[in-house]
């Protein structure tokens, strides 16, 4: 597998354990990925996946995103456990990556892994960090239905706890505040529960914070669980060996970085932009952009 990712030119790193000489940790990213993302370096999108390979490894896919609102697979990494020590690994790792593009994330979006979410206080303590509100609101219906719900009970419970906790997610940080409060005082049983889980973590979530952070409309971690999907799509099984899951990734990855290539010449030649405000900007801006300019204004 090494010796594959060296003649593809691939930036790589990885750890073995000095008493039983096992390989441990593998970090891996393509030559024409680390060219994307030095171009496009915004949102980073991180997600763990498991059943890829034969020692039972969690997978890291970290996904970036082009001017045409393509997915791109920046780096992958295989870690013994998602430890907070082992996430710090793989984030230093991708750290050396930024060293060589000069380029530093406006933004990491992950769900709430608590190592993970330690990891990149401690590794990127400047970069701002979203939580998925899609695994927030999943995570929040999944404990009112432990608590409250009765047979017969269940879609009324869950529409009675999805209407209080999206009024949480307010845009302005006065309404946050008194629904955050009025969820409390509802729901009083999940009190306990939402200020040890989601207390600490609202910077991260809720509109009236999120709002002041560049995400670009990214807030979930849904790119990078499609990535999972294409990737098990070419892996075609949950027991390869290193090097015939380098080799499948790779393969994926030459098919994802010819498409995004195409894309963005076809985007340059023929830009789609119909809007009058921002005509000037045709051939200079992706017509992606134009439609956020033209929601934000």
């Amino acid at each position: 597998m090494l010796a594959l990712a060296v003649e593809a030119k691939y930036v790589h790193w990885h750890e073995i354990d000095s008493d039983s000489k096992e390989l441990t940790h593998i970090f891996m990213a393509h030559p024409n990925s680390v060219k994307l993302f030095r171009a496009y370096s915004y949102v980073v999108i991180m997600d763990s996946t498991y059943k890829t390979n034969t020692y039972k490894n969690p997978l890291i896919e970290m996904v970036g995103v082009t001017p045409t609102g393509s997915s791109f697979l920046i780096a992958c990494s295989m870690i013994p456990t998602e430890s907070e020590e082992n996430y710090k690994w793989l984030l230093k790792k991708f750290a050396d990556i930024l060293d060589v593009t000069g380029a530093l994330p406006s933004v990491f979006v992950t769900d709430r892994e608590l190592g993970l979410i330690s990891a990149l206080a401690a590794v990127f303590p400047g970069v701002d960090h979203l939580l998925c509100r899609w695994h927030v609101n999943k995570a929040i219906n999944a404990k009112a239905l432990t608590l409250y719900s009765t047979e017969g009970m269940k879609s009324h419970v869950i529409t009675n706890a999805e209407d209080g906790w999206n009024k949480v997610n307010a845009v302005i940080e006065e309404a946050f505040q008194h629904a955050w409060e009025c969820f409390c005082c509802k729901w009083r049983c999940m009190s306990d529960y939402k200020r040890r889980a989601w207390g600490e973590h609202a910077g991260k979530f809720v509109l009236c914070y999120t709002n002041e952070v560049f995400h670009l409309g990214n807030m979930e971690t849904s790119r990078v669980e499609s990535a999972h999907s294409l990737l098990k799509a070419w892996l075609k099984s949950s027991h390869l060996t290193l090097d015939t899951m380098w080799s499948r990734i790779h393969g994926m990855l030459e098919g994802q970085h010819s498409k995004i290539k195409k894309e963005l010449k076809d985007e340059m030649g023929n830009p789609r932009i119909t809007s009058r405000t921002f005509s000037l900007l045709q051939g200079n801006v992706s017509t992606k952009a134009i439609e956020l300019m033209e929601k934000e204004l």
